[in-house]
């Protein structure tokens, strides 16, 4: 039998001992893409899914490793920094077949829209292998409520920040939030103004305010009138008690709301992603008490989600005026 000489890849049992032969292991190989369940989509035009600071994308990672995995890890752009995901790739696996969700971090770079363009590494070597195999995933940051976590959920109207007041106030009760703009009265309402609305103005309206005593109604008024509320328009009339106007009549539409934990600095940050995550499918009501410095939810009968900040809070008794700055979605 021909002997080859013993440090080179294949040896001979009889010139070196009992070593098994070493077997070529082969390349790894790897893509990723965006996970096809998510939901996600673009237009034809679009280059690359859009996503918004704080979302979580969630991309499709297959591999093939022979001999198995000895590193597996994720970066982004040219840093060395690693991601923490979830779930791990475990050393010595021959293959790798599961959707890791990679954070959006990035702010949007309205100046230099070359740089909101983010590449992805996913990076895996096995044994033999001298260097890393990796599969890029790129996508692009977008404006705050832009994104709809890469067109999974409804974009958001801008930011509004409008005056509301109760009964006895001279500023309007009655707001539509899809018309709200800061600096202006569109979408705002008197009692006067909502009666004489055309029926599709009158169905628009999906906020309300006003000051119920300690009863809950309105009856009694005065220094008696202690809990400010948002109310949905068809709440205004029908409850046990209730004596609130209701110029809209049988074109009220409902409107439920719930308290949260966000703070002003959180629904700054809002993304569409975030606003659309919002449930009421158990603990909403038709009313909530409010107080200066606090966020609600509220969901419309065309099902528009959205939230109120309640920036301030001002007078007494049925005469009070709130300062709100509104983020909802756009209806399509």
């Amino acid at each position: 039998m021909p002997t080859i000489p013993c440090g080179r890849r294949y040896r001979s049992l009889t010139s070196c001992g009992t070593s098994d032969p070493v077997t070529p292991q082969g390349t790894p190989t790897i893509t990723a893409v965006i996970d096809p369940t998510a939901g996600y989509s673009k237009p034809s035009t679009q280059t690359y899914f859009k996503f918004e600071k704080g979302d979580r994308i969630k991309v499709r990672v297959n591999a093939t490793v022979p001999g198995g995995v000895q590193i597996f890890n994720i970066t982004k752009g040219s840093s060395s920094t690693q991601l923490t995901y979830s779930p791990l790739v475990a050393a010595g696996a021959a293959s790798i077949n599961q959707v890791i969700e990679i954070p959006v971090t990035e702010d949007f770079n309205a100046t230099t829209p070359a740089n909101n363009v983010i590449t992805v590494n996913f990076n895996v070597k096995n044994s033999q292998a001298t260097a890393l195999t990796v599969a890029k995933f790129q996508y692009e940051v977008t404006a705050q409520g832009q994104g709809g976590g890469g067109g999974a959920a409804l974009l958001l109207r801008a930011s509004a920040n409008v005056n509301m007041g109760s009964q006895l106030s001279t500023l309007p009760s009655y707001a539509a939030s899809q018309a709200l703009s800061t600096g202006s009265t569109l979408g705002l309402y008197s009692t006067t103004q909502a009666g004489a609305a055309t029926m599709a103005q009158k169905q628009s309206i999906d906020l309300t305010f006003g000051v119920a005593n300690a009863n809950d109604d309105n009856a009694g008024l005065g220094a008696a009138a202690t809990r400010p509320r948002l109310i949905s328009p068809t709440a205004r009339t029908g409850a046990a008690g209730n004596l609130f106007n209701n110029p809209m009549g049988a074109d009220a539409r409902n409107t439920t709301f719930k308290t949260t934990t966000l703070t002003e600095a959180n629904l700054t940050a809002m993304t569409a992603s975030g606003v659309n995550n919002i449930d009421h499918s158990t603990g909403a009501t038709q009313f909530v008490n409010i107080a200066a410095g606090s966020v609600y939810s509220f969901v419309n009968q065309q099902g528009a989600k959205g939230y109120v900040l309640i920036k301030t809070l001002t007078g007494a008794g049925d005469n009070r005026d709130a300062n709100i700055t509104v983020v909802v979605q756009q209806l399509q």
